[in-house]
């Protein structure tokens, strides 16, 4: 047996080389699952390698624990803590704080919010150990960014003047008393001052019991913002929009309210407001569209980049689709110009249809949710995504015409909201075909994102009876491809072929990790064909023999 020479590498080029490997944030749950696998193989990666040598071990961990999605992890690192009472059963020795320390050094990011209700939080016990431990020294020296609700708020005491980014959920609930709600706000308000990006919002909260502002934090009287959220207001008022718009280094705003204040909306709607949002680039509007389409008509944001606009309410699926549509294209006409990013949600959170319904939804086309306003005025258009679940379909026709659109392109999703991704029967016909995605992807060369419903089983060509010089599929360099469902009667083996055939270069390392489940008997879930994809993708690797084990490149 032979082993392999030593490897020398300088110690400052370590850190920049693992730097590689940093898991960021938790992504959203929706994203695509080749990127919610990724994060965790760079996590498992970065484990191995702090096991590697000494060399390697401090780099690893910095990395591993700068983002943190809990803080029970961090805790756990101290022997006694019981992790399902969030309770220390015995002293903390000088041996195990000096440890903790070593770890807790290291946290930049804390998600103190992530799987966190009134049955799981931390006795105050845990925390009055945790204060007297740390003597009053920061318990996070190096902690920049925390999202926190009040079921933590604790921790609050116990952080540093290096924060710059806080998310603070409150709660109107009947467990979290007024009292509570301004010892929270108290807390917080020490380090606001030195913050850059502010998070409020109150979670569970029925309209009519909605504040005009969230908790007791003056959100709009602090200029010194570079990122404002606000979730949950009932009311925007004029004095609201004024203060925002004369932050001086405000570049990113997500603002959610319910309308305009009665007494304002006339003057605000008719009105300009005076110039402002000089350095906003990124914008998130949840409300009607009828709201904001009013926002932008006094506002006006002349350095937009990214636009996302959500609406996200009950409504009638029969009656009330057609008007907010309507909305839509009004607000479509006030969006200025220059965008980069366009995200689109349409929820419908008392959306319930069956076929015996008398009342049919109407069905929309997707002409109608990217009408050719924002295809001609915003050519330069880089990301596109929607998101909805109303009753609409991507067709073979719609699809055809996108592909004269945003030429740009490196992002492109249209997904359903909701477990039942099938297509409607009646619609079957009109998918969209394999030969109409090879032209979509040919006319955007720099596409890397794609989410599609779902594809014709017609015309998807066999490429093994296919000589190479009649093959009329280009290779491709997207790296995340996704269809929300197949239609049945699709042929899983050809689809596989054609798609490696054009997209040689997907990421498909979550597949490595499928497992089986138990399944109707009429399958739609698109796993087959992905670990179909990654069976082809491998067996094009070549493969490379070293000391008698036979491993690939």
């Amino acid at each position: 047996m032979t082993t392999s020479p030593p490897i020398t590498l300088c110690p400052d080029i370590i850190p920049h080389v693992l730097e590689c490997l940093a898991p960021g944030r938790m992504p959203l749950e929706e994203d695509f699952p080749a990127v919610l696998a990724e994060r965790k193989i760079r996590r498992h990666t970065l484990a191995m390698s702090a096991r590697l040598c000494h060399a390697f071990a401090g780099p690893a961990l910095d990395l591993l624990w700068r983002v943190l999605d809990d803080v029970k992890p961090l805790l756990s690192i101290i022997p006694s803590f019981m992790k399902e009472y969030g309770l220390f059963a015995e002293a903390v020795t000088d041996a195990e704080w000096e440890r903790f320390q070593g770890y807790a050094g290291r946290v930049r990011e804390l998600n103190a919010l992530h799987n966190v209700d009134r049955h799981s939080e931390e006795p105050h016990l845990t925390w009055m150990v945790l204060m007297q431990r740390s003597r009053g020294l920061p318990l996070l020296p190096r902690l920049e960014r925390l999202v926190i609700s009040h079921h933590r708020s604790p921790l609050l005491m116990m952080l540093g003047s290096t924060l710059t980014h806080l998310d603070i959920n409150l709660s109107n609930d009947s467990f979290l008393s007024q009292t509570k709600e301004n010892l929270t706000a108290g807390m917080v308000r020490p380090y606001l001052p030195n913050l850059k990006g502010l998070s409020c919002y109150h979670d569970h909260v029925a309209p009519e019991d909605r504040d005009q502002a969230p908790g007791k934090i003056e959100v709009f009287a602090l200029t010194n913002l570079h990122e404002v959220e606000i979730r949950h207001m009932r009311f925007l008022t004029r004095s609201m929009l004024t203060s925002l718009m004369a932050f001086l280094h405000l570049r990113k705003l997500d603002l959610e309210f319910e309308r305009f204040a009665p007494e304002d909306r006339v003057a605000v709607a008719e009105t300009p407001l005076e110039p402002g949002f000089f350095d906003l680039k990124e914008l998130h509007l949840r409300s009607s569209f009828d709201a904001i389409s009013t926002f932008f008509n006094a506002t006006n944001p002349p350095c937009l980049e990214s636009l996302s606009l959500t609406h996200e309410s009950r409504f009638d699926p029969v009656l009330a689709p057609r008007r907010i549509i309507q909305d839509l294209h009004t607000t479509y006409t006030k969006i200025p110009r220059g965008i980069r990013c366009f995200h689109l949600r349409i929820v419908n959170h008392s959306y319930y249809y069956d076929d015996r319904d008398v009342a049919e939804p109407p069905q929309f086309p997707v002409s109608d949710l990217l009408p050719g306003i924002l295809l001609t005025l915003h050519r330069d258009m880089r990301e596109v995504t929607l998101l909805i679940n109303l009753q609409t379909q991507l067709t073979n026709a719609d699809l055809l015409a996108l592909c004269a659109a945003w030429p740009a392109l490196t992002r492109f999703e249209f997904s359903f909201l909701g477990e039942d991704h099938r297509p409607n029967i009646r619609y079957r016909a009109s998918l969209p075909t394999f030969m109409t995605l090879v032209e979509f992807v040919r006319t955007h060369p720099h596409l890397e994102r794609l989410a599609l419903p779902c594809l014709s089983v017609e015309r998807i060509p066999d490429i093994t009876e296919m000589s190479p010089n009649s093959l009329d599929i280009p290779r491709h360099g997207l790296r995340l491809l996704r269809l929300s469902s197949l239609a049945p009667g699709t042929h899983i083996v050809l689809l596989a072929l054609a798609l490696d055939r054009m997209f040689p270069e997907l990421e498909l390392g979550y597949a490595r990790v499928a497992r089986a489940v138990q399944s109707s008997e009429n399958i739609y879930d698109t796993g087959v064909l992905m670990i179909l994809l990654l069976t082809l993708q491998t067996a094009r690797r070549p493969r490379v023999r070293n000391s008698g084990v036979e491993h690939e490149e």
